[in-house]
């Protein structure tokens, strides 16, 4: 098999900038487009479960474009394969509490991505799954109650009263932690609010690619000629998805 030539991958461009993290047009650069990819993909009924930093490849080294590869683990909506999936850093709670998963758990994992990207490190460095779960929980804040009911596994990581099972003895990890909001929220409040809406508990909550795509984030650092164009082309395709969905519903009834 023959394929393009392409540069680095992202982790490979942190690992070059010193994992000192990029300006935040960088970082939207590059969120825009893996979002057009997984709005692709979600029209495709594709799951990637394996999208990371080192799956992200640049064009070019010198230009920002870049093109999602590896899709081995993926697979179709309903015709999943496995249910062992994703890379640990990146890894959604559908996938650690035992939930049935949709393209919402590639969402969790970009959301993961645009933050280590403007970081220069992961949000969620764990030996574990439990370490894991415990910096999740450490970061974002614990799930709801009635999120975790819904939840096979939950007893895994959570006790009969939902309080958090002692997970590690790292006090180094422990001391290090710091929540997103303190993370993100004084460099840009707008940033946060996207990264946040991006990392929620449940699937059903969390931000879509189409949705991402029309938060103020996104819309504010785009060239003002492309703007207009990319609303318009945006909102056709969330009123098309709509009448779609209405559509359905007629059907059923």
């Amino acid at each position: 098999m023959v394929f393009e030539l392409l540069s680095c991958n992202l982790y490979e461009f942190l690992a070059i900038n010193e994992f000192q993290g990029f300006e935040l047009d960088l970082v939207r650069r590059f969120a825009i487009q893996i979002l057009q990819a997984l709005l692709y993909l979600s029209e495709c009924n594709i799951i990637h479960c394996d999208l990371k930093p080192e799956n992200i490849l640049l064009k070019d080294i010198t230009r920002s474009g870049i093109k999602i590869i590896d899709f081995g683990s993926s697979c179709f909506i309903n015709s999943k394969l496995y249910t062992y999936i994703q890379s640990r850093f990146y890894r959604a709670p559908e996938i650690l509490l035992g939930i049935p998963y949709s393209t919402q758990i590639d969402m969790w994992s970009f959301g993961c991505i645009v933050a280590e990207l403007f970081l220069g490190n992961s949000l969620f460095q764990s030996k574990s799954e439990k370490e894991l779960l415990f910096l999740q929980v450490s970061i974002l804040g614990k799930p709801s109650n009635q999120f975790l009911d819904c939840c096979p596994k939950k007893h895994k990581f959570f006790n009969a009263n939902y309080e958090l099972l002692s997970i590690t003895k790292d006090s180094d990890l422990i001391i290090a932690i710091k929540p997103l909001k303190e993370q993100l929220q004084s460099v840009s409040p707008i940033f946060y609010d996207f990264v946040n809406k991006c990392l929620q508990w449940d699937p059903n909550i969390r931000m879509k690619a189409a949705e991402a795509l029309m938060h103020p984030w996104i819309i504010e650092g785009l060239p003002q000629d492309i703007k207009k164009q990319h609303m318009q082309q945006m909102k056709l395709y969330l009123q098309q998805k709509n009448n779609d969905q209405q559509g359905q519903g007629i059907q059923l009834k």
